[in-house]
């Protein structure tokens, strides 16, 4: 059995990334391993190069054709999670921003948009033929899937711009996740650079991660990827537990929705607190109470038009406060 550059390469990755699946799971357990914290899509990039480094190797004594195409699936699927993860770590940034430059929805959509070209490029890289001579030919699905991660990647890059001029308005204690995604962001583009050379000219072997240049390869894409998973480990473990403090102002947000602001001529005495509880840890803003519920049933309709008599007296009373 003779082992090659290109195993060397795999033998490099997998001694890479599989301790730093054991800090990729303790930053999810940490964070959540909810997808739009991005910490998720570091577990799937760390898996996908886990997994095709033993692939690699194991077609060295074993070289079936399953074997070699799940090698190739995996590294050329790579892009997608590392745009996740940029995307998710902007997106945290965006929430603890005062005056929140972007919508929700837009990280929303830019991360279904990436999820599209994940999908691709599983089907581009099944469909990969090689010919007699040497030369390869990319699958259609592949290139629309590259084009996709540009896409993606020229966005994280405005967020992020737009972002750091509005750092004053970041929390202190998020500031570092912006460093993070500048320092990643110049890795992740070379990373790209290298797939779109590789899927737009066929003719030219060198910029293939599995037939291609192994030195090109691992100074244009293996290196750069363990860059960027290093940084982002490190800036995670240091970031402070923001799940619940969110979980928490979510909750207050439902129940302030659905407070019942009492006219001046009311007589506060036949008002308690949420519902009708008495429970001491509902807290509400101070002066605001709510009307106690009668125990009658009320059917969908009824439950629906009195939820919103509450929102729009809750928003009156406020705007009442502010002025």
């Amino acid at each position: 059995m003779t082992v090659t550059y290109r195993d060397g390469v795999a033998i490099l990755q997998l001694a890479v990334y599989a301790p730093c699946l054991i800090f990729v799971i303790l930053l999810n357990i940490r964070h959540g391993f909810s997808r739009s914290s991005g910490w998720f899509f570091l577990i799937v990039f760390t898996l996908l190069r886990i997994v095709g480094a033993i692939c690699r190797l194991v077609s060295i004594t074993h070289p079936s054709t399953g074997v070699i195409t799940a090698a190739i699936v995996c590294n050329n699927i790579g892009l997608s999670p590392l745009t996740l993860l940029l995307l998710g770590l902007l997106a945290r940034v965006n929430d603890f921003t005062t005056r929140q430059p972007f919508p929700t929805l837009l990280f929303r959509g830019l991360a279904l948009f990436s999820l599209i070209g994940f999908i691709l490029g599983i089907v581009g890289g099944t469909k990969l033929s090689v010919s007699s001579n040497g030369t390869f030919t990319i699958n259609p699905m592949a290139k629309v899937a590259t084009i996709i991660f540009l896409v993606v990647l020229l966005a994280v890059i405005f967020i992020l711009c737009i972002l750091a001029a509005h750092i004053s308005r970041v929390e202190k204690g998020e500031r570092r996740i912006l460093l993070a995604v500048a320092i990643c962001s110049p890795f992740v583009l070379v990373r790209l650079i290298y797939s779109v050379i590789g899927n737009f000219d066929s003719n030219d072997k060198s910029f293939n991660s599995s037939f291609g240049n192994i030195t090109i390869y691992l100074c244009m894409a293996v290196l750069e990827e363990i860059a960027v998973v290093i940084t982002c480990i490190a800036v995670g473990l240091t970031l402070r537990i923001r799940r619940k403090e969110i979980e928490k102002t979510q909750a207050e947000e439902v129940l302030m929705s659905r407070v019942h602001v009492p006219n001046k001529d009311s007589n506060t005495s036949d008002y308690q607190r949420i519902g009708g509880s008495s429970d001491s840890n509902a807290r509400l803003p101070r002066g605001v109470v709510v009307p106690m519920r009668k125990t009658k049933k009320v059917g969908p309709i009824s439950w629906l038009i009195g939820t919103g008599i509450d929102y729009y007296r809750a928003k009156k009373y406020q705007r009442n406060t502010a002025a």
